[in-house]
């Protein structure tokens, strides 16, 4: 049966993307002040926060800013493999999750891969103006987080953004 976050899915699955991979954007703090940043971005209070800071800007409507606040809640789940399959693959181990968290994360990757043949491909298509219409939102749900105050202020939230997505393409 067809949801709304179905419809938005379909509807803007660039969106939906960009959303996705933009929750990334303070994995380079994981192991920085316990990695609260991080853990802000990765968990479904954020999403909550993205949906219902998505009330259209200059670059995108409400509804392309809920496909972005999707796109943040399908990477809650991330959150799951972090608290499920990190810590499985580091008992199952005996690596440390500074080895392992990457190969872990990656093998699931590479299922996605081999069950979704052009996906990568897809991701390298994503235009400016569809991570154009998500940044702001992204910015407007930070800005609600003491946390990241200096960070938008002094312009790092800016700077991670656009280093970030240089690296989603290459």
């Amino acid at each position: 049966p067809s949801t709304d976050f179905y419809n938005l899915a379909l509807q803007y699955p660039d969106l939906t993307f960009v959303g996705n991979m933009l929750s990334d954007i303070y994995v380079a703090d994981y192991y920085v002040d316990g990695g609260k940043k991080y853990e802000l971005t990765h968990n479904p209070q954020f999403f909550a926060d993205m949906l219902d800071n998505a009330v259209g800007s200059a670059t995108a409507t409400i509804e392309e800013e809920r496909a972005c606040a999707l796109g943040a809640g399908l990477h809650s789940v991330d959150y799951i493999s972090h608290t499920v399959m990190v810590p499985y693959s580091i008992r199952h181990s005996g690596l440390p999750n500074e080895i392992i968290h990457v190969f872990a994360e990656q093998h699931l990757d590479n299922i996605v891969l081999k069950e979704n043949p052009g996906v990568r491909e897809k991701i390298l298509d994503v235009t400016d103006e569809s991570w154009n219409k998500c940044i702001p939102l992204l910015k407007r749900t930070l800005n609600g987080y003491n946390e990241f105050e200096i960070d938008l202020r002094e312009g790092r939230t800016d700077d991670l953004i656009s280093i970030f997505i240089t690296q989603v393409r290459h």
